[in-house]
């Protein structure tokens, strides 16, 4: 496969939460600049740059935990950071090492610290105490965060399970049919029906086998259904057999959703990046 075809999502094992070692800082280094922080895929500029104490990163809580989409509140007497999000509750408390997620306690390699009147966090705990997650790219000094998801019952179908308009949507696509100037060969659609939601995206008339579109993702947003998917093309060099080829998945969630959101994964999109 395409070696540059790469999740930029990374989902990291780890037995508890804890924050991102980063090599090569010695212990009380007061910053390693610069450091680049993407939330959700937006990069963000907090008014305080991310610190490093003991060799971990830490980050501005309100600026990290807002870009996530959730309320910070502070109790100034307790010296307590209160974050909510959908129905997950986060208590921390300056220099303590441990955190309450809906009264359970979460430990901390490092504890919360104010920093010129500013509360700064392990960075591992920002996004798992959410439910989301982290990554540490120690070559180019950024850190990638995605915040929590809204899971949604989902299951792949194949086409022939899929409404009149769609089906018919198919078969222009891999008969040629379907144009546009900015999407080519690719189609990506959605149709409600029977209070569900039915997608389908094809990358038609590939000129090889090898071509492939994996689904990675589908969860809400907003209000909003998003659908995360893989397109890889033949690695050069690959044996394929030369026929028109036409990648493509459909399926259908148990809910009605009037809009959706289409991501693909690539570092560099084999197929039209239908988010942009």
């Amino acid at each position: 496969m395409k070696s540059a075809a790469v999740r930029l999502v990374v989902a990291l094992a780890v037995a508890a939460l804890g924050v991102i070692p980063v090599p090569g800082a010695a212990a009380g280094d007061t910053g390693v600049q610069p450091v680049t922080i993407y939330v959700n895929r937006k990069m963000i500029e907090p008014e305080l740059p991310p610190v490093v104490k003991n060799g971990r990163v830490l980050v501005p809580m309100r600026a990290v935990f807002e870009a996530l989409e959730a309320a910070v509140s502070w109790d100034l007497e307790t010296r307590t950071a209160t974050v909510k999000r959908w129905d997950v509750e986060i208590k921390l408390t300056i220099d303590a090492t441990v955190a309450y997620r809906n009264g359970a306690p979460l430990q901390l390699d490092v504890p919360a610290r104010l920093i010129n009147d500013r509360t700064f966090v392990p960075l591992r705990f920002v996004a798992e105490a959410l439910g989301g997650k982290a990554d540490w790219d120690a070559a180019t000094r950024t850190v990638w965060i995605t915040g929590p998801r809204k899971p949604v019952s989902w299951r792949e179908i194949p086409v022939d399970q899929l409404p009149q308009v769609l089906r018919y949507a198919y078969q222009e696509a891999v008969s040629g049919r379907w144009s546009n100037p900015d999407w080519g060969d690719t189609l990506w659609s959605h149709f409600q029906e029977g209070g569900k939601t039915y997608a389908l995206f094809v990358w038609a008339n590939r000129p090889t086998t090898g071509y492939s579109v994996t689904l990675e993702d589908v969860y809400e947003d907003k209000g909003q259904l998003v659908i995360e998917l893989t397109c890889l093309q033949p690695e050069p060099g690959a044996e394929v057999e030369r026929r028109v080829t036409h990648p493509h998945f459909a399926l259908v969630v148990d809910k009605f959703y009037m809009g959706s959101k289409w991501l693909t994964l690539n570092e560099e999109p084999a197929c039209f990046h239908p988010s942009e």
